[in-house]
């Protein structure tokens, strides 16, 4: 934490005299190279951008420092806008697809399934966060499930009374993640052979995880869902494929 702290504004840094902290001098070049997949530049447009991903997840870590519990759907995607998306807009970045108008599409169904991937892990590991970390990622305000009710029913695994409203709560967050994954999903068809696989490996293992929690009956208070090692398999074997046929 001590070295994210030193960095905690780390485009300024690389800015107008150059880095000074290690990590920043090994992120300047990637930033001045590829733009860091967005931002906005200083004053004149010389100079990477500010407020690129590297910020974005720099933001996230601090956030994540002070908030734990989340009211309402949209802070929620906030924190993933923070914490997943920049993640894919570096890879974007990475494989030569700049931050332009011409590829604005492009950004936002990358944005759309980092934060549907993000989503999907946090309703996967409810009973985790929850019960080891004191997180709640289901916004309490929004599904009038609040953090005392969640720990209640945490402990009630077999009363219909905890696990029916448990379950209409998460049936309803899988729904609005899926509509995430939908507007992502063409993506990686409209990127070249070096990435759009892998991209797609991404998007299709979070569907996969969304889909087991549905077919767990999204009782994911009680019981992490996980793949199978052949839904792994098949997925590897569905990106290699596809890999030779793009």
């Amino acid at each position: 934490a001590q070295g994210v702290d030193q960095g905690s504004s780390p485009t300024p840094r690389v800015e107008p005299n150059g880095p000074t902290h290690p990590v920043f001098i090994a992120l300047a070049e990637t930033v001045r190279r590829h733009g860091g997949g967005g931002g906005e530049h200083q004053s004149g447009g010389a100079g990477p951008p500010t407020n690129t991903p590297f910020d974005r997840l720099i933001q996230a870590f601090e956030l994540d420092q002070t908030l734990h519990h989340y009211q309402t759907w949209d802070q929620l995607v906030h924190y993933c806008t923070l914490s997943a998306d920049p993640v894919g807009r570096i890879v974007l970045a990475l494989a030569g697809y700049a931050d332009t108008p011409e590829n604005a599409q492009l950004y936002a169904m990358s944005d759309a399934t980092c934060t549907a991937l993000q989503l999907t892990n946090h309703w996967q590991d409810v009973r985790r966060d929850l019960l080891e970390k004191d997180r709640i990622y289901v916004p309490s305000a929004d599904t009038g499930v609040t953090p005392e009710v969640l720990k209640d029913w945490a402990t009630r695994t077999n009363d219909p009374e905890a696990r029916i409203p448990y379950i209409k709560m998460m049936r309803e967050l899988v729904i609005r993640t899926n509509k995430l994954y939908e507007k992502g999903k063409p993506l990686a068809s409209k990127l070249d052979r070096g990435i759009g696989p892998v991209v797609w490996l991404f998007g299709a293992g979070g569907r996969s995880v969304l889909r087991a929690i549905e077919r767990g009956g999204c009782t994911t208070l009680w019981k992490r869902p996980t793949l199978t090692p052949s839904v792994k398999a098949w997925l590897l074997a569905r990106a290699w494929i596809t890999t030779r046929l793009h």
